[in-house]
């Protein structure tokens, strides 16, 4: 069976349409990561020093000091 010109155009403008979604929807992923980073900033500091009194808590707890 051979395939029309009308065929092929519209297989390749599906393509393409798949191609736009699917570089939207990863613009759109990256953009929620880097939002909730940008949300994050604020607590690193206070996050990274608990989780370096925790640290002190468990190495403690091991040592028996």
């Amino acid at each position: 069976m051979k395939t029309t010109e009308r065929e092929v155009a519209a297989e390749r403008s599906l393509a393409q349409a798949g191609a736009i979604k699917l570089r939207i929807a990863t613009v759109a992923l990256i953009g929620l990561h880097f939002a909730l980073l940008l949300a994050s900033l604020p607590n690193y500091r206070a996050s990274v020093d608990s989780a370096y009194h925790t640290a002190l808590a468990r190495g403690k707890d091991e040592t028996g000091r």
